[in-house]
């Protein structure tokens, strides 16, 4: 818990000691409306399965998510928060169908006939779990069910205009529709065309709230953390920059909240893979005798129908480092081979199984810092 301004608020790590197995709930035993849910796979290695689950069918479930069609969840690993029990464990809710689907199982060998026989309607994915998603079932295993997604939703990261196109072009009659969201939260503002063409090209993703949404903490520009106000959490801490703007847009709305990322970029997704600020830090401090300064820019680059991650890396290097021949390339090297990306693979092993581009590595004189040292950040050209 966190006081600021005399008033006391929720982080994520409060809610460990809240979480259990859903093997373990019981009708009677605890509450919806105080637990958190922590989705086991229970899997014995055998092949994916879909699941007949009970819904909660609600107007602003329908106005959101549409989940009375067959739906296709797509996450990192088999886990769900506060919005998936809800659904749940309701029940009263009426049945429908969900396939929920890991990055382990979508690499089974019978995931796309899987996918084929569910025949989902509407996905519910992040950006960069979709776009595995994608590239690992290219060609003839998406297009058997990919023309009749009517819906796609992405919460997470902002996507690039390069993914974007990329879902239009693989879903053609899939309506994308962007959310911002927490898994503790569930949604907590949602898209407007009239704002993205408004802000279009900015570094930021504009969103209407759709739950009360409060700043913590802002600069001089209104910027600060991200609070969302709800009756299970009260006020909660989502570890978000954004600002808010009271103005008055075409759809209805009269607030616009500005979502700039994590605080500080502490983590950045890129093409299934999880930069955590930490152990860039931990790299970097063996190159400590190397590089006197760096800074990162991380990108995903659409070609030939498959999106890369690509990372550039603007140094300062050290007297030593300028004695050197191919500094860049002895810098690259060990950003290579140390840099851990997912739980199992280094950077170098998402290059040599074609996810990621080689570091490029920029040598300058100094480097300029406004503020708070950001070390890294997402670029979304």
């Amino acid at each position: 818990m966190k006081t600021i301004d005399g008033t006391l608020y929720t982080e994520r790590k409060d809610l460990q000691t809240k979480m259990f197995g859903i093997e373990c709930y019981a009708p009677g035993e605890k509450t919806v409306e105080n637990l958190f849910v922590r989705m086991t796979s229970g899997t014995t290695g055998g092949s994916p399965a879909t699941a007949l689950l009970r819904f909660i069918l609600n107007k602003a479930a329908l106005a959101f998510y549409e989940y009375a069609k067959p739906l296709l969840v797509i996450n990192a690993r088999n886990s769900t928060g506060l919005l998936w029990a809800q659904i749940i464990l309701n029940q009263y809710a009426k049945p429908t169908r969900i396939l929920f689907l890991n990055k382990k199982d979508i690499e089974h060998p019978l995931i796309s006939s899987v996918i084929a026989d569910f025949q989902p309607r509407v996905i519910h994915s992040v950006v960069h779990i979709l776009n595995f998603f994608i590239d690992k079932l290219h060609g003839k295993k998406v297009s058997a069910f990919s023309k009749k997604i009517t819906k796609i939703h992405i919460s997470g990261e902002p996507p690039t205009q390069a993914f974007l196109k990329k879902l239009a072009r693989i879903f053609p009659k899939g309506k994308i529709e962007l959310r911002y969201a927490a898994n503790e939260l569930g949604t907590i503002a949602i898209d407007c065309p009239y704002l993205a063409k408004r802000y279009r090209g900015e570094a930021f993703q504009a969103y209407h709230p759709v739950n009360p949404v409060s700043i913590v903490a802002s600069n001089q520009n209104g910027v600060g953390e991200i609070a969302v106000f709800s009756p299970t959490l009260d006020h909660y801490l989502t570890g978000d920059a954004g600002k808010i703007i009271k103005e008055k847009c075409r759809c209805g709305s009269t607030e616009t909240l500005l979502l700039y990322g994590r605080m500080n970029y502490d983590i950045i997704n890129c093409v299934g893979a999880t930069f955590h600020i930490a152990e860039v830090e931990r790299v970097f401090s063996l190159l400590r005798k190397y590089v006197a300064d760096y800074y990162l820019e991380i990108r995903e680059i659409f070609e030939e129908g498959k999106t890369l991650g690509s990372m550039t890396v603007k140094a300062v290097p050290t007297v030593k480092l300028q004695g050197m021949q191919d500094g860049e390339a002895f810098v690259s090297e060990c950003i290579q081979k140390h840099l851990q990306l997912t739980k199992t693979r280094r950077l170098n092993d998402l290059i040599d199984a074609g996810i990621f581009l080689s570091p490029s590595i920029l040598f300058v004189p100094s480097l300029l810092w406004p503020g708070k040292k950001i070390r890294m950040r997402k670029v979304n050209d």
